[in-house]
């Protein structure tokens, strides 16, 4: 009616997760058996659920019935290969964007600019361009939900509500070419094939990602051919891992470290997840953490951590995906600035999800082991058969001695 969709010929379902009063009617109202009711619709047939709502306030956390349901959908969803959750990103600490479950999108500015609204969150796995389909659209045209007043294109629907939907027919027709890749197989793609060149922010990605675009752009015709690259990622949920962090340096200072030495997990990185006692995280301002090969991700900038959005604090944890691809093994660094004297309650964990792998090494040693157990092997055979030979030919000369 108005424009062709990313996958214009996926089937959508309309799924009801809050509602409008007429006391408030630009203020939706969600509740939890809403968002329950709507994310366990028809798990095995919906492939694809695409929430362009989002937490407004940061550390706000999933509800545990939303939190289940997911899981229940990636356990048992789309039959058992996983359903696909694509949200809009929201302040840093939200339950969706935390959720190593959910893909959280966020927009891409006209020409690769940050936009004004954009929300910077180091759980950013992927975005799209939010005012159309190229760097340099300023719009889109979709259709409108104002029937009654006869206008039945929109050109100013715009920021991640828009860019999220878009991410979510990419993956739609990617499902299409692969109906069999599983949920987690879908996220590795995602990293595998995304794009950052011609952006104006080119220039700020790091060795990973970026805080207002995760790994960038989707190019379609890439994640197609590198499909058959992720099948062996087999394992169906990933493997948790947390480790307590250690404080380092004087506690009354405005500046503190916090470190843990990973020494005795082989895992390929997907997110970390650092969790911050309430008690000293609402004194925090700035907030780095660094891995062992180096690669920083900001989990908290005191450009967007104000004074109202401190209390109360529902959440205290923050997931990050800008170590994607890395290992785990080695010594991990957590900065903070802030006001640290009157801090009662310092503790500070780490959780790693990702792939569990065998370390080079230990490959090295097992072929090793392999070819001792070969070697000594082959000498006990030989040993075994001059000693038969041995007492063969002793019985034969003590038979013949006369």
């Amino acid at each position: 009616m108005c424009s062709a969709g990313v996958a214009y010929n996926s089937k959508i379902a309309a799924l009801s997760i809050g509602s409008f009063t007429k006391r408030m009617p630009l203020k939706t109202i969600i509740s939890t058996a809403g968002m329950c009711k709507g994310l366990a619709y028809q798990q095995s047939k919906i492939d694809i659920y695409s929430s362009s709502w989002t937490f407004s306030s940061p550390f706000e956390e999933m509800d545990i019935g939303s939190e289940r349901t997911i899981i229940a959908g990636i356990t048992k969803g789309r039959q058992r290969k996983g359903n696909v959750y694509v949200s809009a990103v929201g302040p840093v600490g939200n339950g969706f964007t935390n959720s190593y479950f959910i893909i959280a999108v966020n927009q891409i500015g006209v020409k690769g600019t940050v936009s004004k609204n954009s929300y910077a969150n180091p759980g950013i796995l992927i975005s799209s361009f939010g005012k159309g389909k190229t760097r340099a659209d300023d719009y889109m045209l979709t259709a409108s939900q104002r029937y009654d007043s006869g206008i039945l294109c929109n050109a100013k629907f715009q920021r991640s509500s828009a860019a999220t939907p878009k991410i979510a027919g990419i993956v739609a027709l990617i499902l299409q070419s692969r109906p069999d890749l599983t949920w987690r197989q879908i996220q590795h793609l995602i990293v595998r094939c995304s794009n950052h060149t011609n952006l104006k922010e080119s220039i700020n990605f790091k060795r990973n990602d970026h805080r207002h675009f995760g790994f960038g752009y989707l190019n379609v015709a890439k994640c197609i051919e590198l499909s058959d690259d992720v099948k062996s990622i087999s394992q169906k949920m990933p493997g948790i891992a947390t480790f307590l962090c250690d404080w380092k340096g004087q506690r009354n200072s405005s500046v503190a470290y916090f470190e843990a030495t990973v020494d005795s997990l082989n895992e390929t990185v997907e997110r970390v997840t650092t969790t911050i006692h309430k008690s000293l995280l609402q004194h925090i301002s700035k907030a780095v953490l660094y891995s062992p090969m180096g690669t920083s991700s900001v989990l908290i900038d005191g450009s967007e951590w104000t004074k109202d959005v401190h209390s109360p604090l529902k959440g205290n944890a923050i997931t990050s995906t800008h170590f994607w691809g890395e290992r785990t093994a080695g010594r991990w660094t957590l900065s903070l600035n802030g006001r640290f004297h009157n801090v009662k309650d310092d503790s500070v964990s780490l959780t790693f999800t990702g792939t569990f792998v065998t370390p080079k090494e230990d490959k090295e040693d097992e072929n090793t082991r392999n070819s001792d157990f070969v070697f000594i092997s082959i000498a006990l055979t030989l040993a075994v058969l001059l000693l038969v030979h041995a007492v063969i030919w002793r019985g034969y000369l003590y038979a013949n001695r006369n």
